[in-house]
């Protein structure tokens, strides 16, 4: 399955019909630096798209994580859930931090391919 891309800057990947593991795109790991604490939301909470689920905290600043699709978390990656700052310095853009049963497949239209994101990215920084 193809990776899509959020403008909030989360990758998704489809690894069922509808259900969707989500992480921190690269871009976003390397422009906000080395992570210190993160505020994940909780298992069997419903979102919307666009609004805030959780927080990314660098030795920059606090940056939001916004629903890249509407739906219901149906997991949290362990492995991040309360991770200490060691742990933490670890995180790689190809870990996820969770799993969403998405319940609008037209939202899933507004995520961008790879190459899409890169080109968003290089207009954004212009």
């Amino acid at each position: 399955m193809e990776v899509k891309l959020s403008r909030e800057h989360l990758w998704l990947k489809e690894v069922h019909p509808f259900r969707f593991l989500i992480g921190i795109t690269s871009h976003a790991l390397h422009h906000w630096g080395e992570i210190v604490g993160m505020e994940l939301p909780s298992k069997g909470m419903e979102i919307k798209k666009d609004e805030p689920i959780g927080t990314v905290e660098t030795e920059k600043s606090v940056h939001d994580l916004y629903a890249p699709l509407t739906g219901k978390i149906v997991e949290v990656n362990p492995k991040w859930v309360n991770a200490s700052q060691d742990q933490l310095k670890n995180f790689e853009f190809w870990d996820w931090i969770l799993v969403l049963d998405a319940n609008d497949p037209h939202e899933m239209t507004q995520l961008m391919t790879v190459k899409e994101y890169e080109h968003w990215v290089k207009e954004e920084q212009r």
